[in-house]
C-alpha cells in the first residue's frame, strides 16, 4: 500500500523540493492549490492505495506544477507512481543529431568527433 500524501512529499524531498515549490495541481482541465490539495487528501488520511499490478487508482491526469519542474503520475499495468520532471535550462547548447536520435547516449557527447556538419549550427 502507499499513501499519496506521503509518497507526494517523499518524490519532492528526494529533488530538493517540498510541497511549498509546487504552484498548483492540475488534471489538464481543472487545477487546485496545494492547499485544497491537501485538504482532500486529509480527508481520506493522505489516501492510501494498492500501488501494485492491477488497476490504476489515482488519476492518471493528475500534475503537480512548480517553477521549475513538473511531477506526473506513470503507471504501468496498473503500478503507479510519480515522476519528477526538471525544467531547468540545461548551460550547454549542442544542436547536433544525438539530440534527435537514441543511438547517442548521453555520456557519449564529449566522446563524438566534431564533424564539419556540427561545426556549422555550433558556432
Amino acid at each position: 500500500m502507499r499513501n499519496l500524501k506521503e509518497e507526494t512529499i517523499e518524490v519532492l524531498s528526494q529533488h530538493g523540493k517540498t510541497l511549498k515549490d509546487i504552484e498548483y495541481f492540475t488534471n489538464e482541465k481543472y487545477y487546485i492549490t496545494v492547499e485544497q490539495f491537501l485538504n482532500l487528501l486529509n480527508l481520506t488520511d493522505g489516501l492510501d492505495y494498492d500501488d501494485g499490478y492491477g488497476s490504476q487508482v489515482i488519476n492518471s491526469a493528475l500534475k503537480g506544477i512548480g517553477k521549475d519542474f513538473i511531477i506526473v503520475r506513470e503507471e504501468y499495468d496498473g503500478a503507479e507512481w510519480w515522476r519528477f520532471i526538471s525544467l531547468v535550462k540545461p548551460e550547454q547548447n549542442m544542436a547536433h543529431e544525438s539530440m534527435l536520435y537514441e543511438r547517442f547516449s548521453y555520456s557519449s557527447y564529449d566522446d563524438f568527433e566534431l564533424d564539419e556538419e556540427w561545426k556549422k549550427y555550433n558556432k
